[in-house]
């Protein structure tokens, strides 16, 4: 049996586990490269115990799926965001994957609402 090791393991003030697989991680790194930067990682485990509640989206396509932005510049009229994709597995939150990416929350074209809370 296969152990998983984990980049992200830590529980939040409210007793939510979230984690981020390594296999996961090294997965998604080869498209978005900030996932190799242990900096990176720890600006998403602290964006995760201290999200902006206003930018927390559920995702358009999956269920118990939830999308955590932050905005991190605007510059020319183009905004920047952090995004961090959590699926909720039972009692366990997992981080399906974290970009930085230029435009805008994609939700917001489904008309779908903040959530105004963790999820």
């Amino acid at each position: 049996m296969d152990k998983k090791t984990y980049v992200l393991d830590f529980i939040d003030d409210e007793g939510r586990r979230f984690v981020f697989t390594t296999e996961n991680c090294e997965s998604h790194a080869k498209r978005h490269s900030e996932l190799r930067k242990k900096e990176y990682l720890k600006d998403i485990k602290k964006r995760l115990l201290n999200p902006d509640v206003d930018l927390i989206y559920p995702a358009y396509k999956h269920h118990n799926r939830y999308c955590y932005y932050e905005k991190i510049s605007e510059l020319c009229g183009k905004k920047w965001y952090d995004l961090i994709v959590i699926q909720k597995r039972g009692t366990v939150y997992e981080v399906v994957s974290a970009f930085r990416f230029q435009g805008e929350i994609k939700e917001l074209k489904y008309n779908l609402k903040s959530l105004c809370k963790k999820p």
